[in-house]
C-alpha cells in the first residue's frame, strides 16, 4: 500500500508541476523505495531489539523478507525507468530489457535465483572465500556511491527534495500505520513495517543515476538531506510516538 501511495501522489505532483520526465522519475524513484537494505536492516535490528514485545532477530528476519523483495522490484523498475529517462528517443522494450539484464545488481540477482531455485549447495571451501570479501565488497560499493555524490547545496534543489520528504517521511509512514492498524497485524510486523517506512531515499538511486548519466547532483542532495533528517527527526518521533520508547 505504502509503495502504491507513493507512486500515485509522486505522478499527481509532478504531473501538476509540469515537471519534465528526468525530474519525475527522480521524485519518484526517490519517493517511492527507500534504503531498506544498507540502513533499514540496521535499524530495525536496533529498535527492534530495543523493544520488549519484539526480538530483534525476528524484526531483522521480517525485514530481510521484504528487503529481498522490494529489491526485486526497485532493481527492474529503476533501471527500466532510468533507461528511458537518459534516452533522447523512446526506448524499446529490447533495450529496456538488456539495460535490466546487463546491469551488475541485476545479473548477481538472476545467477543467486539460479542457485536457490535449484537448490544449489556451495562447498564450504567456496563460502569462506565469498563470505571474506561480502563485507568488503559492500564497503567499497558504498564508499563508491559516496565518493560520486557531489555537496550540494540543498536550496538549489529544494522544491524536489521537500516533496519527496513529504511524500517519503511524511506520507508513507501515515498510510503505513493506517494500513496496521486497519489490518491488525501483529507485533513485530507492525514494528518492522513503521521502521521501513520511514528510511529516507535507497542509496542505489545514486548507483542509478551514475550508471545511466542522470542528474547526479539532484539524486545526491535529495538522498544525502533527507537521510539527515530521517535518522535524526522522523526514526525517532515514529517510534517515541508509536512505539512508546525513546531513543535519546
Amino acid at each position: 500500500m505504502g509503495l502504491g501511495t507513493t507512486a500515485a501522489l509522486s505522478a499527481i505532483f509532478t504531473h501538476v508541476a509540469r515537471a519534465d520526465k528526468e525530474k519525475s522519475i527522480a521524485v519518484f524513484l526517490n519517493a517511492s523505495f527507500m534504503n531498506y537494505t544498507f540502513l533499514g536492516l540496521a535499524v530495525v535490528y536496533v529498535i527492534g531489539g530495543a523493544l520488549p514485545s519484539v526480538t530483534a532477530v525476528d524484526a531483522l528476519g521480517m525485514a530481510s523478507i521484504y528487503a529481498v523483495t522490494m529489491g526485486v522490484v526497485h532493481l527492474t523498475v529503476g533501471v527500466a525507468l532510468a533507461a528511458s529517462s537518459s534516452s533522447e528517443k523512446k526506448p524499446s522494450l529490447r533495450s529496456i530489457t538488456l539495460s535490466i539484464l546487463t546491469f551488475p545488481a541485476a545479473f548477481a540477482l538472476i545467477v543467486a535465483l539460479l542457485f536457490v531455485g535449484f537448490n544449489v549447495t556451495w562447498p564450504m571451501e567456496l563460502q569462506s572465500w565469498v563470505d571474506m570479501f561480502a563485507n568488503p565488497a559492500v564497503f567499497l560499493m558504498l564508499l563508491a556511491a559516496g565518493y560520486h555524490m557531489p555537496v550540494v547545496d540543498p536550496r538549489k534543489y529544494l522544491p524536489t527534495i521537500s516533496l519527496v520528504g513529504f511524500i517519503r517521511l511524511l506520507v508513507c509512514p501515515l498510510v503505513t500505520y493506517g494500513a496496521i492498524t486497519l489490518a491488525g497485524v501483529g507485533q513485530t510486523v507492525a514494528t518492522t513495517a513503521l521502521i521501513l517506512a520511514a528510511m529516507p531515499p535507497a542509496v542505489f538511486n545514486i548507483i542509478l543515476a551514475e550508471k545511466f548519466d542522470l542528474d547526479l547532483e539532484l539524486y545526491s542532495a535529495t538522498i544525502f538531506y533527507l537521510t539527515l533528517i530521517s535518522l535524526f527527526i522522523s526514526v525517532p518521533l515514529i517510534v517515541h510516538f508509536f512505539m512508546g520508547v525513546s531513543l535519546i
